[in-house]
């Protein structure tokens, strides 16, 4: 194999849960180096193109060496065969600082994401709510009963984490099953807190674990739900209220604040002041205070040239894709079903200028229809993220009324209307799927 200008990306966690990435290119002989900043010991997961991903483990000022086998590589066609790549030290070879470590986790790691593999924790959450319970402890117990066997062949270090591992990891699945099946409800069952509550919120043994990032954000969503309505610093004081103070109350003040951001609403800066002041808290309240800067002076902006703001209907008795559809006749309309308050739709939203491109100058309107969105946020939104094209604020009524008609009932959602007026696709491609968009789009043209 040639390994001459082969790609590796090594992937790897900054201090709360913000990902980050290296990326290196083979020399003739098949050699890398790299130098990664690490705030704690953590997992390191290699990509290796499309052919394979390899998980290493790093701690902040020590070496790992390593050697692999490109021909083994090569051979990876299905998860058994990367299982199997994982496990066989003829195949991937440690010395360094850390190199006791890996071996331990190639040699466990994956014998033991055989008891919870992702798909039987799928295949389980079609059961009752305390059935799931049950099963996910059951499981959980197993594979700490299969830690504690081996734990004299072990290194510390790898104990310790393995043991957050498995209890974090537990716990978000746990919470990801109530959030999708019963937070209509506002609080779990009593049985899902009294296990909750054996998880420490604050646990500076387990921030080496990426499930003990994904624990905190389902937790984050539970008060967010358990705590109901509030903005801005109210839900904040509702979140410092119900954790004592340390590492997992920065995670979730500093997480809900950088939500806050993201959806259009600076920070107060007595908020900033106090997010600085917590022990530890520096670094990422540093970061939150640059991103308030950027979000202030983006929203002090003009409206992008672009946009226009279509006013109120006056007729609220039918429906206000028809009203608006009427000056749209003889035009291909993209209609984008968005809120100031969802993320992904924002997301999408960075991708539209290279669809617009494509149709510059042709007959295509992109019309945006904010749900459920202030008449202040939506202008502000409109203005920090330069949305160009045609936007309507629906109210709840017309929503409710057009809701009847389209069923929509996740976001974002699209529409394709061709120039007589009529809906062709209820569910059209996302803008992050350009090919398919452009395709359908055209059909419509020609």
């Amino acid at each position: 194999m040639n390994t001459a200008g082969l790609t590796l990306k090594i992937v790897y966690n900054m201090p709360y849960g913000r990902q980050e990435q290296t990326v290196v290119t083979l020399d003739s002989t098949g050699h890398f180096k790299a130098a990664i900043l690490l705030f704690n010991p953590q997992e390191l997961m290699l990509f290796i193109e499309e052919d394979a991903m390899i998980m290493l483990y790093g701690l902040p000022g020590k070496r790992l060496s390593f050697t692999l086998s490109a021909k083994d590589i090569k051979r990876i066609k299905s998860m058994e065969d990367m299982t199997a790549f994982h496990v066989n030290q003829q195949v991937i070879a440690f010395s360094g600082d850390v190199a006791r470590i890996n071996r331990d986790y190639h040699d466990y790691m994956y014998r033991l994401n055989k008891v919870v593999s992702p798909m039987s924790n799928y295949v389980e959450r079609a059961q009752p709510v305390e059935e799931y319970l049950k099963w996910r402890v059951r499981k959980m117990n197993e594979q700490l009963d299969s830690l504690q066997q081996l734990r004299k062949q072990l290194h510390p270090l790898f104990y310790t984490r393995t043991f957050h591992f498995i209890r974090y990891n537990a716990g978000a699945d746990v919470l990801a099953y109530w959030l999708e099946k019963d937070k209509q409800e506002r609080d779990m069952p009593v049985s899902y807190q009294q296990f909750i509550a054996t998880l420490p919120v604050n646990n500076d043994e387990a921030v080496q674990t990426a499930e003990y990032y994904e624990f905190i954000n389902n937790y984050l969503v539970y008060l967010q739900v358990k705590g109901g309505e509030g903005q801005g610093v109210h839900k904040l004081s509702y979140i410092a209220q119900q954790v004592p103070k340390g590492t997992g109350q920065n995670l979730l003040l500093d997480n809900e604040s950088q939500d806050s951001i993201h959806r259009g609403l600076p920070l107060h800066p007595a908020t900033l002041r106090y997010l600085s002041q917590l022990p530890g808290n520096g670094p990422l309240a540093k970061q939150l205070s640059v991103l308030n800067s950027d979000l202030t002076r983006s929203m002090s902006n003009a409206m992008p040239d672009k946009a226009t703001l279509l006013a109120a209907s006056a007729d609220t008795s039918s429906d206000i894709l028809q009203q608006l559809g009427v000056q749209y006749k003889g035009k291909v309309v993209y209609v984008d079903f968005w809120g100031t308050w969802c993320l992904p739709c924002l997301e999408e939203m960075k991708v539209v200028p290279e669809v617009k491109k494509v149709f510059e100058g042709q007959p295509v309107v992109f019309l945006y229809l904010a749900v459920h969105s202030d008449q202040d946020a939506w202008e502000k939104m409109i203005r920090k993220e330069q949305i160009q094209g045609e936007h309507y604020r629906l109210t709840d009524k017309e929503f409710d009324r057009l809701n009847k008609r389209i069923s929509v009932t996740s976001f974002p959602r699209y529409l394709l209307i061709d120039k007589n007026g009529t809906i062709t696709h209820v569910n059209a491609p996302r803008p992050s799927d350009v090919k398919a968009l452009a395709s359908a789009i055209n059909g419509l043209l020609n």
